[in-house]
């Protein structure tokens, strides 16, 4: 992307688009605002303290915590076919 196109899709983000109107509406104030971005990405930090640690593997990098991942004993878990319905179907490479 060029940073024109970057700068056009920042001016249209609907966070800052709602938070304007709501401004010209009376609703809120910009220190509400202020409050309400702070809250939510508190909201986020706090998310994703809970699902990443540090990788070992990689310094600096983040991983999901292995215990949220599914168990690979659970894939195939209410998997109604074995898919012979496509057998004889044609396929592209």
């Amino acid at each position: 992307r060029t940073k024109e196109e970057e700068t056009a899709w920042r001016a249209r983000d609907p966070l800052d688009r709602v938070a304007r109107e709501m401004i010209a509406l009376g609703q809120i104030d910009t220190a509400g605002i202020a409050a309400v971005r702070e809250q939510a990405q508190s909201a986020m930090r706090d998310a994703v303290a809970q699902l990443l640690e540090a990788d070992p593997e990689s310094a600096g990098k983040r991983r999901i915590r292995p215990e949220l991942w599914p168990d690979v004993d659970f894939v195939n878990v209410g998997v109604r076919g074995d898919a012979s319905e496509l057998t004889g179907l044609r396929t592209l490479e």
